[in-house]
């Protein structure tokens, strides 16, 4: 980024004098990306959930480009500062600038926390995967994510995890106290409801060219979304029903070591019924996810399984697997299985592509149990544990 631009976005700042009663300094740069997921998306619309609040606190959000897209505009509870970007952004130019303003509390929204942050500190643990599949993570992001966390549970005064299956994982691999472990379940936002424009729904299928029925996958393309066995168990179940009307398209972008994917989709005998759409844009992730016939997400491990959620809330029927988090979001509204078994899988497929009527039961209690998630309660929780910190 230039002086100029730096200099810029400084001068839109505007400084608040607003009578809130903590300033919570925010590592917003996974919510100023043209396409967020993930933490991302958790970032900003709990940045949003924040705003909500009554009285808004005074929000503080450190960022290292200047901002894109809807990230949150400056107003009188929002400041926004544009850092320059650089190496070690977090301990070289976050930690200073903090030191030179001080807030009364930092919050991490994953587990990026400067060495010598002079405030009470609250991060939050989305998974620990890199410790519980090694294997699936390139060896410099596992070196760099376990010092990274070890560095932030040491210096946390209070830890959220997005479900209960990432606290017993902290909780257990790290040694913190279970006190010191919040949970604080992830929200849906109100865009995400069943899309009953047909002229909406098909200029989504021409976008991304998709077929007339599908099953399908959210995310991104990566070890841990287990996703050659998905496509196993879709092949075994067209095989079985050649007269099924669905495909199966696997929508999103490549991540990291996602060569086996490529090989199983290349070498499946059904070939020509899977699609790749690449990335879904957020605003017509809602009509893609309504013109599914199910969401399939049988991840090997979830930190809380968003996209299956989002689907829910679309009254999109899930099927995910029966570990980690994912049960804590599904419930009894999606069909379960074992990710680790293609057979357990496909019977999963068969149970939802063959019978429409209970195709049509779990949608119904899915958009049910969807609505008793929020980003508002999501955000009332975590202020409660950044005031408590905060004195």
């Amino acid at each position: 980024m230039s002086r100029a631009s730096h200099e810029k976005w400084m001068n839109r700042c505007i400084a608040v004098d607003s009578g809130s009663a903590i300033s919570i300094a925010i590592d917003a740069r996974s919510a100023n990306a043209e396409r967020r997921v993930g933490i991302g998306s958790y970032c900003k619309e709990l940045i949003q959930g924040m705003l909500h609040l009554s009285p808004p606190p005074e929000l503080r959000l450190y960022i290292d480009n200047p901002p894109i897209g809807d990230f949150c505009e400056p107003n009188e509870h929002v400041h926004v500062r544009v850092l320059p970007s650089a190496r070690g952004w977090t301990h070289r130019i976050l930690g200073p600038e903090l030191r030179r303003s001080r807030p009364n509390v930092f919050f991490s929204p994953g587990l990026q926390v400067p060495w010598r942050a002079p405030c009470p500190v609250v991060v939050s643990a989305l998974d620990v995967a890199y410790r519980t599949f090694p294997d699936y993570f390139p060896l410099r992001f596992r070196l760099s994510a376990r010092l990274q966390a070890a560095n932030a549970f040491r210096r946390a005064d209070k830890i959220i995890a997005i479900s209960e299956s990432t606290k017993r994982d902290v909780c257990r691999l790290y040694h913190v106290p279970p006190e010191d472990v919040h949970v604080c379940l992830l929200g849906v936002s109100d865009r995400f409801r069943p899309v009953a424009d047909a002229s909406r729904l098909e200029e989504v299928r021409a976008k991304y060219r998709l077929p007339e029925r599908f099953l399908l996958y959210v995310g991104a393309i990566q070890p841990r979304k287990n996703l050659p066995r998905l496509i196993e168990a879709f092949a075994r179940f067209y095989a079985a029903h050649p007269a099924a009307p669905q495909h199966l398209v696997l929508a999103g972008k490549a991540g990291w070591m996602e060569e086996g994917t490529m090989r199983a989709i290349e070498s499946c005998p059904v070939r020509n019924r899977i699609h790749t759409p690449g990335f879904i844009d957020d605003e017509d992730l809602p009509a893609v996810l309504t013109a599914a016939d199910a969401l399939a997400f049988v991840s090997l491990w979830e930190g809380f399984g968003l996209p299956a959620l989002e689907a829910m809330a679309c009254g999109t029927p899930v099927l995910a697997s029966n570990c980690s988090s994912l049960p804590e979001v599904v419930g009894e509204t999606g069909i379960l299985v074992d990710p680790y078994d293609a057979h357990d899988i496909e019977r999963g497929i068969e149970d939802l592509l063959l019978d429409s009527e209970r195709r049509a039961l779990l949608a119904a209690n899915a958009r049910r149990r969807a609505a008793s998630f929020s980003w508002e309660k999501t955000a009332q929780s975590i202020y409660r544990i950044l005031t408590s910190v905060a004195g």
